[in-house]
């Protein structure tokens, strides 16, 4: 909740800056900016009011599909696949597999790894080794759904469990991209895990990539290890911080 609140602080001036409605005459990386924006407070931050317009864009764009800036959509169901029930999956899963635009397939196909659910994650995982996904793509939605933010542990259990088929199947140029994630799930038992499955299942044809790979993960653990309390002090210092400002304010107006 102090990590939330801290992220709507520090993201909500800067899309209030740059506005929701796109301007006809931004550049590129102001659109990419504001989908960014978009994605963090209303996902990462919890913004309820971000959260609500990013479901009006999603029905909006599901009517008319060409009046939405892309960045925006691409928002908009990232936020409704985080923010989504069981019902809102089914939604975005069938839109993946009537849509006949590409962009829109991928679009919808990612979204997938995106719900707060250890089930539908799960689901994912089944469904991006089904014949509805190809080959290609399904290393990817795997790798995502390890990456998941709070069910990552859930899709990594699930491709331990299908390596070999992972492997058989998909290209091997993939195969070291699907693992790459594993180095989120930043704990010291994680670390252990990782390092002894790979001793039993090596990637040949990427074996520097998987042993920068683990590295990363090792560091990313022993950091966790050394500053997660500190950080939860500090978000914690700042949010009483911000309420006794903003209780002042309310008492002495115009004195803070």
């Amino acid at each position: 909740l102090a990590l939330s609140s801290r992220i709507r602080q520090l993201v909500s001036p800067a899309l209030t800056l740059i506005g929701w409605e796109p301007r006809p005459d931004e550049g590129d990386l102001i659109g990419k900016l504001r989908g960014l924006l978009v994605t963090v407070l209303a996902v990462n931050g919890g913004d309820v009011e971000a959260q609500v317009r990013c479901r009006a864009l999603f029905s909006e764009h599901s009517r008319d599909g060409s009046r939405i800036h892309p960045e925006l959509v691409a928002a908009a169901t990232t936020a409704v696949a985080a923010t989504g029930d069981r019902g809102d999956y089914e939604v975005i899963r069938e839109r993946y597999l009537t849509s006949d635009n590409p962009q829109e397939r991928l679009r919808y196909l990612f979204a997938l790894c995106e719900f707060d659910d250890p089930v539908l994650i799960g689901e994912t995982c089944e469904f991006a080794m089904s014949s509805n996904v190809k080959s290609q793509n399904a290393p990817f939605v795997l790798a995502r759904c390890i990456a998941a933010r709070r069910h990552g542990s859930t899709a990594w259990e699930f491709v331990k469990a299908n390596w070999d088929r992972a492997t058989t199947t998909f290209p091997s140029n993939s195969i070291v991209r699907m693992a790459d994630p594993v180095k989120f799930l930043n704990t010291p038992e994680k670390v252990r895990d990782a390092q002894e499955f790979f001793v039993r299942n090596p990637i040949p044809q990427a074996a520097k990539t998987l042993e920068q790979i683990l590295e990363r993960h090792r560091v990313n653990a022993r950091l966790r290890t050394r500053e997660e309390s500190r950080l939860g002090e500090f978000l914690s210092t700042r949010a009483s911080m911000a309420k006794g400002t903003a209780l002042l304010s309310r008492i002495l107006p115009g004195k803070t």
